[in-house]
């Protein structure tokens, strides 16, 4: 467990979140045998997300988008691959089909403006691939991937008749909080419970690291030694020969 003031975590987990990303890809079985692989949304992923969309029921499209879409624009399909990796991020599950991969299920989130601990999220699964636990695997990674960005809060809208859904976050996202809007749900979902006040929790971060990094760049004045006059336990120690500094 590390301790740091809220600009200093927020400089780490960048850092870690941006050169030590989740996995690249991760083969997952689920609950019916098939293997599936995570990895996060690229450009390249434009063509296989098209292609699923057609395998998308009516149904399942209209719970997901509040209405029925069988397509993306060349425009959407840019916006949703070409993501910074921080405010916006993205998972996608595909399998190996008889012509190359193909998707199986999306998830995403994006950063609320003018809320950073906050994001959107949103899920969707293809047809055949629901009810099989893929559902709760894409919404733990999620989650995992939100809070190593500082993020504690992920909000969305559900519609009212959409069970699977609402079953999902019901039993896999503790402390959901449901809303009615009228023609819709608002979800809810705290990541994580609040740092105590004046520090701050990074997950992954040592203290002995922290604290090296916290640490002011050293000036030369840092090492002279005290004037003999100061008593013994106020004068530094003399630096020991290092290979930067060689002994005469």
């Amino acid at each position: 467990m590390s301790l740091l003031p809220p600009s200093f975590a927020s400089l780490l987990r960048r850092w870690r979140a941006l050169l030590q990303p989740e996995p690249l890809r991760e083969s997952v079985t689920l609950d019916d045998g098939r293997v599936v692989t995570l990895l996060p949304v690229t450009p390249d992923a434009k063509e296989i997300i098209a292609k699923a969309m057609g395998r998308v029921s009516p149904e399942s499209s209209r719970r997901r988008f509040f209405t029925v879409r069988r397509r993306f624009s060349e425009r959407e399909l840019d916006q949703m691959t070409r993501l910074d990796g921080w405010d916006r991020w993205a998972l996608g599950a595909v399998f190996a089909g008889p012509d190359g991969p193909e998707g199986a299920a999306v998830a995403r989130f994006a950063r609320v403006a003018g809320e950073p601990r906050t994001a959107e999220m949103a899920l969707l699964v293809v047809d055949d691939f629901q009810h099989v636990g893929l559902g709760r695997r894409m919404l733990a990674r999620l989650s995992q991937a939100a809070r190593a960005r500082g993020i504690e809060r992920l909000t969305g809208i559900v519609m009212h008749e959409n069970d699977a859904m609402l079953a999902l976050l019901r039993r896999h996202a503790p402390g959901l909080a449901l809303a009615d809007a009228g023609e819709h749900l608002t979800i809810d979902v705290p990541l994580r419970h609040p740092p105590v006040r004046g520090t701050y929790h990074v997950p992954g971060v040592t203290v002995a690291a922290a604290r090296r990094f916290a640490r002011p760049r050293a000036s030369a004045l840092a090492f002279r030694p005290a004037p003999p006059h100061l008593p013994r336990r106020w004068q530094l120690p003399p630096r020991r020969p290092t290979l930067a500094s060689p002994t005469r």
